[in-house]
């Protein structure tokens, strides 16, 4: 459902042969056979919304938490592992898991609307539309923000199986796999409140550190899993308090380290999934940078026009050295004859001139003016350096320059130069004549 539109049905197919588990958690999902999940919701795709559309990519859907991408659910538990990635993006309708990394598959699916090889040995391929690419090709019509977020809301509803597929889940296989995935959730969670349990032992009984069970600390940090303590713990002073409070310290370290790498590992997928993501980068964070400004400007009750009273020297000075160096300094070409280029010249002669000041004030007492006169060598010098400069003038030359590829018609210089001039000026009447005269056609 597109808005308050129906835009019609899709039928897939699914891959049971390679990836069973992974089809049966899609189709399990659809029907809605398994009930509630671990936090109380239901597992299933009913009213849930596609939260991502990229035309002639894929469109993403299946948060059946929070419809954001961020959250998501399976049959087998939180996540469960990647199955098999024979199966490639070639075309469009490709149903494929969506998951924040390797082996970490929920409820998420992507659906293809054209090849994308990018998400080749990093989704599951399980599926395939059958029916309704009409429907998928409406949908791509959808607009989006910034973001590939639609702007109108994509909804599942009336999602299920086709046929009666409720002998699918009596299957041994897939009741077996389900108890393995909720024992072992069960057991983490045993072993989280057994840590939690002697930490706090350990914090009222003042016991030496060391007691800490480290294995478990390690189990739960490699679970990514965030404990809650108590605001108002008993304050433990001596040897003991310094180190519990180191410990909090090093534990508070490596849950920021384990939430900067997750939002790393994301922000790599979110790159690798969409190619304008750089660029809608650099625009989110111009965004802020503006954002900000704004703000300190409305602090400061100044409106954009009167911006520049917030400018430093040092600012206004980088502003006009980045001015400077945007122009054009030296002359090239024919500009090399023209008057700034011969005051410049003028202006670097004239500085190389050395001015004796006990010269000139001698002057001035013979004279009674205020003037120097250059001795005769330093005028001789810079009558030496202009006589230099014509020189260097004359060299002055706008060479062409010269290909090997080139038809070699010429047996010297001189009559290159003058070929060349011949067919600048003849080309277009003798092209037939020379033609003729090299195929031997001439009459």
């Amino acid at each position: 459902m597109v808005g308050n539109k129906a835009a019609g049905r899709l039928l897939i197919e699914l891959f049971e042969d390679l990836t069973p588990f992974t089809a049966e958690n899609f189709r399990g999902l659809c029907a809605g056979d398994y009930g509630k999940g671990s936090q109380g919701h239901s597992l299933s795709y009913q009213d849930s919304l596609i939260f991502k559309l990229i035309p002639n990519k894929y469109i993403i859907g299946g948060d059946i938490i929070s419809n954001t991408g961020k959250d998501g659910d399976s049959i087998y538990g939180k996540t469960f592992v990647d199955e098999n990635f024979d199966r490639r993006h070639s075309g469009i309708g490709l149903v494929s898991t969506y998951s924040k990394g390797p082996n970490t598959n929920s409820s998420g699916f992507i659906i293809t609307l054209g090849e994308c090889s990018e998400l080749d040995d990093k989704c599951v391929v399980f599926g395939q539309v059958i029916e309704g690419i009409n429907v998928l090709k409406s949908i791509e019509k959808t607009p989006t923000d910034e973001m590939h977020k639609p702007k109108f809301p994509i909804k599942v509803f009336n999602c299920g199986q086709v046929d009666d597929g409720r002998d699918h889940i009596k299957f041994e296989e897939f009741r077996d796999q389900i108890n393995i995935y909720r024992a072992y959730e069960e057991r983490k969670a045993q072993k989280k409140e057994e840590h939690l349990k002697e930490y706090y032992e350990m914090i009222q009984t003042k016991k030496p550190i060391e007691s800490l069970n480290i294995k478990e600390t390690c189990i739960e940090e490699e679970n990514n899993e965030e404990i809650e303590e108590e605001e108002n713990e008993e304050i433990v002073t001596g040897t003991q308090g310094v180190l519990a409070e180191r410990l909090a310290k090093i534990k508070a370290s490596l849950k920021l380290a384990i939430k900067n790498n997750e939002k790393a590992a994301a922000d790599e997928r979110e790159r690798n999934l969409d190619p304008q993501w750089e660029k809608k980068q650099k625009k989110k964070e111009w965004i802020e940078k503006d954002k900000k400004y704004s703000e300190d400007l409305e602090k400061l009750g100044l409106s954009k026009e009167k911006a520049y009273l917030m400018d430093n020297i040092a600012h206004v000075g980088n502003v006009e050295n980045k001015k400077k160096k945007k122009e054009k300094r030296s002359s090239y070409g024919w500009d090399i004859f023209n008057t700034d280029a011969l005051m410049r010249g003028y202006k670097r002669r004239v500085n190389k001139v050395e001015i004796d000041k006990e010269q000139v004030e001698i002057q001035n007492k013979d004279k009674g003016i205020v003037v120097y006169e250059p001795p005769q060598e330093k005028v001789d010098k810079m009558a030496e350096e202009l006589e230099q400069e014509v020189e260097k003038r004359k060299k002055f030359s706008r060479r062409r320059p010269f290909y090997e590829d080139m038809d070699a018609s010429f047996i010297n210089e001189r009559n290159r130069v003058y070929n060349s001039k011949l067919q600048r000026n003849f080309k277009e009447y003798a092209s037939e004549i020379k033609n003729n005269l090299e195929r031997g056609t001439a009459l």
